[in-house]
């Protein structure tokens, strides 16, 4: 994926103090029935006493039932998007809201 330099984020500590902020992240895996997407809240682990991993781990849990668990192919990577809180517009903003009851949220 593309990523312009200004939308760049190379400091590890920063996306490390992102994730703590901002812990729900999609996860994208490809399965054995394609390519399938969850949402769970993950948090980042640095103790690497515990891992195998340079500079710490993501964990997070699913429940069994869940397809992508079910599913996922072992041994391919995973995409993880964390994104911030993001911004919801209230139809009730709207004027016409309360002439025509259309408006819907953004």
């Amino acid at each position: 994926m593309h990523t312009p330099a200004v939308f760049t984020e190379d400091d590890f500590d920063s996306i490390i103090d992102f994730i703590a902020v901002n812990p729900l992240a999609t996860l994208v895996a490809q399965t054995n029935n394609g390519i399938e997407a969850c949402h769970i809240p993950l948090f980042w682990d640095n103790d690497s006493s515990e891992s195998d991993a340079q500079h710490g781990c993501l964990y997070g849990h699913f429940a069994r039932k869940n397809p992508i668990y079910q599913n996922a192919l072992p041994d391919t990577s995973w995409l993880i998007i964390f994104q911030d809180f993001g911004h919801y517009i209230t139809p009730n903003w709207y004027p016409t809201k309360v002439k025509t009851h259309k408006e819907v949220p953004t």
